[in-house]
């Protein structure tokens, strides 16, 4: 299997001994931020351990190859598992939150300045699986089958639906409906925004996916079972492998409203040449942001369409080297 070499931006490991990798994140403009929840006593795990875990969390922007912590914030109504910036603005979302009654509802999203004041609460449902901002204005949420179909106290939840979106103050703005059964959503697997402003969506029951623009929806089928992690660019789709196989991915490329794979490889760090062990990935457009263990890394449908490209020149100039080689020989 091929194997893809990335620059690291920065270097993460002395923050993950104080602090567990919450969520990572770019915003319209590609800065990168991430979101960390601090340890009580620093280790050298990247395991999740609610016994080591304080209520604080910190974000955190990469400017410069350096990390710069903004602020630290603690948690309200539910734990924190989602970082989106909103212009002069930082909104924190929680994946799941409770129905307890109809006067007393988990408000799992909160919008906060970079003084850490806050300046709105609300819900957007239990069982999300990804956050998407588009043009700075509107909030789109996906949803798992937990968020569909109900748990935590929600016998007819928010998620319903599978995706929808919000303004910025939380109001309602847009539902999905599927044009019939097949297309419903069962679970909504990866979300993003292309350049276009498309929404696109990746979802069980039969793993299709949709593209709704400013003038309709339309479905693909794709060969990608699971993946959850999803970079656009045209034509192209840049995906984990899905299950169980996160840090393998494929470039797809649409060929009679299919999504086929093209190449599968995997990431190495271009430094050490060790191969990356994924432990978090985000898309936004076309863009890539990826953390191992160690560092943070960013790259593009564009930039991995390139270097596959030179790959395949630089094997074929030798394999022509070699034909030529023998001829003179013959």
């Amino acid at each position: 299997m091929q194997t893809i070499p990335l620059t690291p931006k920065t270097n993460i490991k002395n923050i993950l001994q104080n602090s567990y990798l919450i969520d990572i994140s770019l915003d319209i403009n590609n800065n990168i931020y991430f979101l960390t929840q601090l340890k009580k006593k620093p280790d050298e795990s990247l395991q999740y351990n609610s016994d080591n875990v304080s209520d604080t969390y910190e974000i955190c922007h990469l400017k410069e190859a350096q990390t710069e912590p903004i602020l630290q914030v603690s948690k309200r109504d539910c734990d924190y598992d989602f970082l989106r910036i909103l212009n002069d603005e930082i909104l924190l979302v929680g994946a799941r939150c409770t129905y307890h009654s109809e006067d007393k509802i988990d408000k799992n999203a909160v919008v906060i300045d970079y003084d850490g004041n806050i300046k709105r609460e609300f819900t957007l449902g239990d069982g999300i699986q990804d956050i998407k901002i588009e043009n700075n204005n509107r909030i789109w949420t996906s949803y798992f089958d937990e968020g569909i179909y109900g748990n935590n106290g929600w016998d007819r939840p928010i998620g319903y639906c599978g995706l929808r979106s919000w303004s910025l103050d939380g109001k309602e703005d847009y539902i999905y409906k599927a044009s019939n059964c097949d297309y419903a959503i069962d679970d909504c697997y990866a979300l993003n925004i292309d350049k276009d402003n498309n929404k696109w969506f990746y979802f069980y029951m039969e793993f299709y996916l949709g593209k709704i623009s400013s003038e309709n929806i339309e479905y693909f089928s794709i060969d990608i079972d699971g993946g959850n992690t999803m970079a656009i660019s045209e034509n192209y789709i840049l995906s984990d492998e899905g299950y169980g196989n996160r840090s393998t991915f494929s470039l797809l490329v649409e060929k009679n409203r299919k999504y086929q794979k093209e190449h599968t490889f995997n990431f190495s760090d271009k430094e050490s040449g060790e191969a990356l062990d994924i432990i978090s990935s985000y898309a936004y457009g076309e863009n890539l942001l990826i953390a191992s263990n160690r560092n943070i890394y960013i790259t593009s449908v564009s930039e991995i369409k390139g270097t596959i490209q030179n790959s395949d020149l630089t094997f074929l100039r030798k394999i022509k080297y070699k034909f030529t080689k023998s001829c003179f020989k013959q």
